[in-house]
């Protein structure tokens, strides 16, 4: 066996195809077990064995099946527990079933789409793919997309594509009777532009493929659409927001010796309080407006990256929920507009030495 390994991101896959270009490939997030025992090569390995545990299949036939030895398998079984522990899942084992994925099913789709979003965004075709979807008006992302027009619902092409992952995953989940209950929204959701456009998009759903959509999912489609909107907050939670913006600003001064001043503090304080309330909605829901910034910022703009740290822990604190990367970036962005337009303010520094 030829294993070509190497970090996150850096162009396996290409070089795999590269040097072996009569190679038959299969991808393993997404193949049948035919595919599996027919392929020469096979990427994205470690998401085949999720599926299987997913799907129940005992560790010892699974190592079996797929030559690989129990001690490897367990090691990798211990890092999908951990990393589904953040997640509030739990893989648990069943006498005569195998391993059960345990928890709450909002959770459960949030993984869902974290992992088919990642592998598509990493993806050549994804944006000449999201240009298709403008073109067959039998597919139902069209007919989302025309409804998003319709009510003047602004996505970026990142959001949008994350928008309609999650619709993807909630049809599959719904099919297989894995449905929502207990959505609770605030109440100024009952009446709002993201409800209208939920209830259309089940109607769509039932009429194209007809799938039957709860309330409770067309509560959760409001929820996520308004959570992936470019427009701000609607003040969910104005006063926790103006209690962070204001203690994260005065420990920038104090830890980074840093001063916004007027004209500029009075726009800074706006639009950082805007998003700190649209970061509330997130924690609160457990959802994400996503962006692909993350290590672009924290490499280019690391000042600026600390200072969005400083708000995350002080938002982490307050409200015990975690800050997600996309929010973080957000914060780094504004964090370097507002640094780019003032000046730093030094402060002045008296040492006293004794012999």
């Amino acid at each position: 066996m030829i294993m070509i390994i190497g970090g996150a991101y850096q162009g396996k896959l290409a070089f795999a195809k590269k040097i072996y270009p009569d190679v038959t490939w299969a991808d393993g997030a997404v193949c049948t077990e035919e595919e599996l025992y027919s392929c020469e090569g096979i990427y994205h390995f470690h998401q085949y064995i999720e599926r299987k545990i997913k799907e129940g299949e005992p560790i010892d036939d699974l190592a079996e099946e797929i030559f690989v030895s129990r001690s490897t398998l367990s090691k990798e079984l211990s890092n999908l527990r951990e990393w589904f522990a953040k997640h509030e899942l739990k893989i648990n084992s069943k006498a005569n079933v195998g391993l059960i994925l345990e928890g709450r099913e909002e959770n459960k789709r949030i993984i869902l789409s974290d992992i088919i979003f990642i592998n598509y965004k990493h993806s050549y075709i994804m944006f000449d793919f999201l240009k298709s979807l403008y073109k067959n008006k039998e597919m139902l992302d069209y007919k989302i997309i025309s409804l998003l027009k319709k009510y003047n619902v602004s996505l970026s092409d990142t959001s949008l594509i994350d928008f309609l992952v999650y619709i993807l995953v909630m049809i599959s989940r719904a099919k297989s009777k894995h449905l929502l209950t207990e959505i609770d929204i605030p109440e100024e959701f009952n009446l709002s532009i993201e409800m209208q456009v939920a209830k259309e998009i089940a109607l769509k759903i039932k009429d194209t493929i007809n799938c039957q959509i709860t309330y409770d999912e067309i509560k959760q489609i409001a929820i996520e659409l308004f959570a992936k909107e470019d427009k701000g907050s609607f003040y969910y939670n104005k006063e926790m927001s103006l209690t962070i913006v204001n203690e994260s600003l005065k420990a920038i001064e104090n830890e980074f010796f840093i001063i916004f001043k007027e004209p500029l503090l009075k726009d800074l304080n706006e639009e950082l309080f805007t998003m700190v309330d649209k970061t509330l909605f997130h924690c609160s829901f457990n959802t994400k407006q996503r962006n692909t910034y993350y290590n672009k910022v924290e490499k280019n703009y690391s000042n600026s990256f600390q200072l969005a740290l400083c708000l995350k822990n002080i938002i982490e604190q307050k409200t015990i929920h975690h800050v997600s990367m996309s929010s973080i970036s957000s914060f780094t962005i504004l964090f370097e507009k507002f640094i780019c337009l003032t000046k730093l303010q030094k402060q002045k520094v008296l040492f006293v030495c004794t012999l």
